[in-house]
């Protein structure tokens, strides 16, 4: 037997990887792995695979990354290896010093515990063992990631902290096999110099360091196995399982360990128009021959029935059923079909086809979980296959789908999560490309202007952009542009898919230094309604049409304030615009409906704008949601009941969809207060999931009251591999909406609400009692009374 012994410095500042439990400390612990001048000893079989013995170095070298000592001498030990090939580790098992019955013949699992005396010499050491060669090498990584060593250390340019003492924690961890056997592939797009060794040696690393195994190079311009003779040793070598993509068949491999594609599409990745579900059983029967004699009858297959083909596989197509089914998704994070009854016993089992965007993050992380949750609860866990078109912006949506559970640390990384949750949802309220001036209101429910509030700058910019066209274009047409004094400014354009900046307009040349007045709601001479439980202001903008300084002064009843109420406008300048926010004394205002007469005169001209009021209570002892504005607007967890039973239960899953959260699986109730009698229209607001059992399609089911419920199907049955024809419009929004009628008094109500089949998830319920403005987010929360105050 020979030992490798690879020297290790001193360490980092521990980072815990998603659901990994923590065996390092800074403070203290069983063993001390480096600091006090000591170095510990990496202890290698030279039998184990050669991926092992390359994390083993890669551990080396992160322990010099964080080592504060430049001078250690000898200290504790750690021992790695891989269970049945290390002869380490197989020792320690025959003198039963170690017990790894609990991973032995698992993929990807791995154990660390300290052990007392386990070889001549050291007292203790740190012992990881594995059940194949990814676990060895998963729990060689392990380390260096809680040593502070991020998978993203080189892609990303995370730097590396260094610590003075290093320890190890007395715990005996067990890390099982993860759902998918290939939890991982990336079709990577990488421009300029080629797809050669070198580079793969990074994108290698960096799929182990993240706990993945497999890849499935680029399509475009590049052969794996020609562009360089070592790449296909060199993925051997770290133990890297090569694929190809769904639209390329087979591959030069042998004698390689290798996850071969099955079937086929049309040249370039489109559809064949000579392509049929009978030709295609006969090209995957010849496809198997082929692998069984060149390479051997225990091959790895995958098939996966993207767009046209999937119809095929619908109508009847037969596939073996040692062949694994890769299933796609939309191409936008929607999975369009999964295991159906007749299907979970293949052995073969089943996998997801996943896709993030191509050139920017826009991924919700909360959408990545809904879906690979319900794959999982599907059965769907063979392969995992992530297409990330480019690396650099997508670290984030990468580590998060390899593994979903990660639990933060530190403050810092507490704020730092935070952050990018937010991120996620503001960034996928409408993909960047997709923005433009009309989508986001100006003039209703104050959204533009919240939007700006944006917590990651390169989207908020992008949003002010398009927020500030909008007003751009409003106040051209209200000559409020300073009489044309910025005629031809900002003409260049392209952003998004076909322009570089949103076109601008210009306001004709001033006749007047008259200011004009524009009020909330979009009008110039009326308000929206105010109630006690509605928006606390309603706002009037006061502006100069042209150079001239002049005043403007705000008087109405006396239970009526408006701030300011009075002030000047001087163009050019900060305070050329004012905007005026009108509150109202409740205890003051008249009891039921009554409308009031605000007057401003500005400059030489008086305006006068009235404002519906409505100060009526609800009855004594109501809890739940109240009508204002004709509207009532309802963020599904805000439930007053919800029923579950052992089959099925609602959850909320945070942050997803446009505003506050999902609710997905479970009947619902709402107490509603209206004002007004009248037939309402309900629309729902889901999430752009698909039917992924095509005999059972997608639905909810709502009523008022004890009335009969309404069944809304609102993803119609279709082809599999083809979209509703409502999907491109329902992708773009980030939800479906679907809307159904009820008739109502103006009295208590309960608002009920099921979700039909699992997939369904609930973001927003807006009722409209005639009243409802449009705006892209719909209406905010209405106020929900006698309960504690809600998110």
């Amino acid at each position: 037997m020979v030992l490798i012994f690879l020297t290790v410095l001193c360490l980092v500042s521990s980072v815990l990887a998603i659901g990994q439990q923590a065996i390092i400390s800074f403070t203290g612990g069983a063993l001390q792995l480096a600091g006090g001048s000591s170095v510990a000893y990496l202890f290698l079989s030279s039998a184990d695979f050669p991926g092992v013995i390359r994390a083993g170095q890669d551990l080396s070298a992160d322990f010099d990354q964080t080592s504060t000592d430049q001078s250690p001498s000898a200290g504790p030990v750690i021992i790695a290896g891989t269970i049945g090939k290390s002869t380490l580790i197989d020792s320690l098992v025959s003198a039963g010093k170690i017990d790894v019955s609990s991973i032995k013949g698992q993929w990807e699992a791995f154990e660390t515990q300290i052990l007392a005396n386990p070889i001549s010499g050291p007292a203790s050491a740190l012992v990881i063992a594995g059940s194949d060669k990814w676990g060895t090498i998963y729990g060689i990584y392990d380390i260096s990631e809680q040593i502070g060593v991020s998978p993203w250390y080189w892609f990303s340019d995370v730097a590396t902290a260094q610590r003075t003492n290093i320890y190890a924690l007395n715990v005996h961890k067990v890390q099982g096999s993860p759902s998918p056997a290939l939890t991982n592939g990336v079709e990577e797009k990488y421009g300029g110099v080629g797809y050669v060794s070198g580079f793969y040696t990074r994108v290698f690393e960096l799929l182990l360091r993240l706990r993945a195994n497999s890849l499935w190079p680029t399509m475009w311009d590049s052969m794996f196995a020609i562009d360089d003779s070592k790449n296909q040793p060199l993925a051997d070598s770290y133990g890297i399982v090569m694929g190809t993509s769904h639209t390329e068949p087979l591959m030069r491999a042998k004698p390689y360990e290798s996850q071969y594609t099955m079937g086929m599409r049309g040249s370039g990745d489109t559809g064949s128009s000579t392509l049929n579900a009978t030709a295609l059983e006969d090209v995957i029967a010849q496809q198997q021959i082929i692998l069984a004699s060149v390479v051997n009858s225990n091959f790895s297959g995958m098939w996966c029935p993207y767009k046209e083909v999937g119809c095929y596989y619908q109508k009847g197509m037969k596939v073996l059923d040692d062949i694994t089914i890769l299933w796609p998704d939309d191409n936008v994070g929607n999975i369009q079909r999964l295991p159906i009854p007749s299907e979970l016993n293949r052995s073969g089992g089943a996998g997801i086809y996943h896709h993030f965007d191509y050139w920017i993050n826009t991924i919700l992380p909360q959408k990545t979980w809904e879906q690979m949750h319900f794959a999982h609860a599907r059965n769907d866990r063979q392969i995992w296959v992530v297409n990330v078109g480019d690396l650099k912006p997508l670290e984030l949506p990468i580590s998060h789908f390899i593994d979903m559970y990660r639990e933060f640390g530190a403050t810092v990384v507490n704020a730092t999560a935070s952050v990018m949750n937010r991120y996620g949802k503001y960034a996928n309220r409408r993909k960047y490309e997709l923005l433009d001036a009309s989508i986001y209101s100006v003039v209703n429910c104050n959204e533009a202007d919240t939007l700006v509030l944006h917590p990651c700058k390169a989207g908020y910019i992008l949003y002010q952009l398009y927020v500030n066209t909008a007003k751009n274009n409003l106040y051209a047409k209200q000559n409020r542009l300073l009489g044309g004094k910025w005629d031809n400014m900002m003409d260049q354009t392209h952003t998004g898919y076909t322009n570089c900046m949103p076109a601008q307009s210009y306001p004709s040349k001033s006749t007047t230094t008259t200011p004009g007045i524009f009020v909330d709601g979009g009008s110039v001479t009326a308000l929206p309604m105010m109630d006690s439980y509605g928006p606390e202001t309603r706002w009037v903008d006061i502006y100069p049409k042209g150079n001239t300084t002049s005043t403007f002064k705000v008087t109405s009843d006396p239970w009526i304030t408006a701030t300011p109420s009075s002030g000047a406008l001087t163009p050019p300048g900060a305070i050329s615009d004012q905007r005026v926010l009108i509150s109202i004394d409740w205890k003051s205002a008249p009891v039921g409906e009554s409308t009031s007469k605000i007057n401003i005169d500005a400059g030489c001209t008086a305006f006068t704008v009235s404002l519906p009021l409505r100060n009526t209570n609800v009855i004594a002892g109501f809890a739940g949601f109240v009508e204002s504005e004709k509207t009532i607007s309802i963020e599904p967890e805000h439930w007053t009941s919800a029923t579950s039973s052992s089959d099925a239960h609602y959850d909320i899953i945070p942050g997803y969809g446009r505003t506050l959260s999902g609710a997905t699986l479970f009947p619902l109730t709402y107490n509603i207060f209206l004002f007004t009698t009248t037939t309402a229209s309900i629309t729902v607001h889901l999430a752009t999931s698909t039917n992924t059992d095509h005999s059972r399609h997608l639905a909810y089911a709502i009523s008022i009251d004890d009335a009969k419920p309404t069944t809304a199907q609102y993803v119609p049955i279709v082809d599999l591999g083809t979209m509703p024809s409502h999907w491109k419009t329902a992708v773009q929004n980030v939800g479906y909406n679907y809307t159904t009628k009820h008739a109502v008094t103006a009295e208590a109500h309960v608002l009920n609400l099921w979700a039909v089949e699992p997939g369904v998830v609930f973001q927003k319920i807006v009722v409209d009692f005639g009243g409802v403005r449009t705006s892209y987010l719909g209406p905010p929360a209405s106020m929900r009374i006698g309960f504690r105050k809600q998110k």
